[in-house]
């Protein structure tokens, strides 16, 4: 048999839910002996997994995290967590070569496991952590501070690191001196062709989890009142809000042409949607990730071959027009998406669906896949 290096891929997170690391795991399998750590029962039994836990947090509990978050006692508050500690007695005294952290919450953990053993560590950023929460108040007054601190003392203590998007890597450079490769969150390739546009009505979908801050009820608006006749907007949205669901599906019932619809696995969104015309997301820049999201929604558009229609979200922005593959609103406003959305014709719709027929060759998991399988092969050398 073959040797094959070992690899512990780590997260605090449902590997089954967590579509990047779902892909990690799924990149590096064939090649490395893999052990996977996480909040989740083994991931389709392909690799050795160790399931973490941790318990919730009683009032004692919450008071105390508050007063070491405002006191900078944040070693203790780290280290104190229940899934940290969980982590650390069931991985000390593992061996790896390699150790891949992913989001900052692992971070501590994983280069201890790894400092036990020699291993190298790769830290993937999902996100701007030091930002996560920005929109909301308690985040800014106990936690900024502590993810800040987190990210000085341990992203230099790192071999190498990965993030999401071009102006996230930015950030992380200005503020930590730390160099990140860009890895973006895209699915499996399909082997699809763009389905024509019908002369009957323009088909838009939008999909994914449901967050009040994402302000689906605006997709609701543009279609419902803004564009009317002639437009059809399917929601389909995993309930993980269920007073949000029932807010939006009370919104929805003014119009005629929004209809939500049953999700389907992960898996199973770009070939689900393949049938569309354009994959619409309108996500307010209510927060510093939020403004520079480039999410899975919009790479499955791409592998649907949709066309893409947008609110000018810079990152979003800069692959749509540089790949020709759908519209970018003037401004965050319904009105401007309205306008847009109403200037265009079934050809050029069909033009942009074509372009990203051409685009979802470049935006994949293989050619992601390759890229993390390049890194390893480097810290492996």
């Amino acid at each position: 048999m073959n040797y094959k290096p070992t690899v512990l891929i780590i997260s605090f997170t449902d590997h089954n839910r967590d579509p990047r690391v779902y892909r990690q795991i799924r990149a590096l399998v064939e090649q490395y002996d893999i052990t996977t750590a996480g909040r989740c029962k083994n991931v389709d039994h392909v690799t050795k997994h160790v399931e973490l836990v941790g318990k919730g947090k009683s009032l004692f509990g919450n008071v105390k995290t508050a007063v070491q978050l405002k006191t900078n006692q944040y070693e203790a508050r780290y280290w104190g967590q229940s899934i940290v500690k969980n982590a650390i007695s069931k991985l000390n005294g593992m061996n790896f070569e390699v150790v891949i952290s992913n989001d900052l919450e692992t971070l501590p953990v994983a280069l201890q496991v790894a400092h036990s053993c020699g291993a190298k560590v790769l830290f993937d950023a999902h996100e701007y952590e030091p930002k996560v929460l920005d929109e909301q108040f308690i985040f800014n007054f106990f936690f900024a501070g502590y993810y800040d601190y987190l990210c000085r003392l341990y992203l230099p203590l790192t071999d190498a690191m990965t993030t999401v998007n071009q102006g996230i890597a930015e950030e992380y450079a200005k503020n930590y001196g730390i160099e990140s490769k860009i890895i973006v969150n895209a699915p499996v390739p399909e082997h699809l062709l763009p389905v024509r546009t019908n002369n009957k009505y323009i088909h838009l979908i939008h999909h994914g989890g449901i967050n009040c801050s994402r302000k689906i009820e605006n997709m609701i608006h543009l279609v419902g009142s803004q564009l009317g006749e002639g437009y059809k907007l399917d929601l389909m949205l995993v309930n993980n809000d269920s007073s949000y669901m029932h807010f939006l599906k009370k919104e929805a019932k003014r119009y005629s042409n929004i209809e939500f619809i049953t999700p389907v696995p992960m898996q199973e969104i770009s070939t689900t949607i393949n049938k569309y015309d354009i994959g619409l997301y309108m996500l307010p820049p209510a927060s510093f990730n939020n403004r520079l999201s480039l999410p899975n929604k919009f790479f499955e558009f791409i592998q649907a071959r949709l066309a893409v229609a947008i609110w000018p979200s810079p990152e979003m922005k800069r692959i749509v027009e540089q790949e020709k593959i759908g519209i970018v609103s003037e401004d965050f406003s319904i009105e401007s998406m309205a306008i847009v959305l109403k200037s265009l014709t079934k050809e050029k719709i069909e033009e942009y669906k074509k372009n990203t027929d051409i685009a979802a060759k470049k935006y994949n998991a293989d050619v992601c896949a390759d890229q993390i399988r390049e890194i390893v092969k480097g810290l492996l050398s």
